[in-house]
């Protein structure tokens, strides 16, 4: 899962709730456009989208180039969400978002993507390979774990806090609330191990 960033929506443009934008130029180098974006970043955590800033999520990020590659291929259009199939076709275009029954359309859509894919080995930035994330008994199971504490969330896919804590070898496994009973998540891990993953529940 990605958030893409593309040209600027609200660049000079002023807004009681957001007054910086209006001072802000459309950036002209791929410089002042990670700039702009590395602002935009710790800015809108200040100014969460959701009612409970706890459940406000922050998650891998690419920036579109100034040719607008990925603005043109999709949409240029902020805050809309797609599903990208492992063919890379579009499984799902949400168009602006803006109800929640249109991040239960893009859970289901992944959950239907995910249910006909096998799980790959994940390696994460230290070398460190997970062989499986294993289901089992409400329990995400996890492989490849050293003895060192790894820290998790569990979030619903629309950013919502569903439960924290730590794993490592010794204890491996992660039980999950009544809230994680079915349906898609994501599974974040950092600490000694950095991982951030879909997983279904059924």
């Amino acid at each position: 899962m990605f958030e893409v960033y593309i040209h600027e929506a609200h660049a000079g443009e002023y807004m009681p709730k957001y007054p910086e934008f209006e001072n802000i130029e459309q950036p002209k180098t791929m410089e002042e456009r990670i700039a702009l974006f590395e602002f935009y970043r710790e800015y809108i955590v200040t100014k969460p989208l959701v009612s409970n800033p706890d459940d406000t999520v922050i998650i891998h990020a690419l920036i579109d180039s100034l040719t607008m590659i990925w603005e043109n291929k999709y949409s240029g259009l902020a805050t809309c969400g797609f599903v990208i199939g492992l063919d890379g076709s579009i499984k799902l275009n949400t168009g602006f978002l803006q109800f929640e029954t249109q991040m239960d359309d893009i859970e289901a859509s992944i959950e239907e993507e995910l249910a006909n894919t096998s799980i790959q080995p994940v390696h994460n930035s230290k070398g460190v390979v997970l062989n499986n994330i294993m289901l089992s008994n409400n329990r995400i199971v996890i492989n490849g774990l050293s003895n060192n504490t790894t820290f998790y969330s569990v979030f619903k896919v629309n950013g919502a806090l569903l439960q924290s804590g730590n794993v490592c070898a010794k204890n491996s496994s992660i039980l999950l609330t009544k809230e994680c009973a079915s349906g898609v998540v994501i599974l974040k891990l950092w600490g000694d191990l950095n991982l951030t993953k879909p997983v279904i529940l059924k």
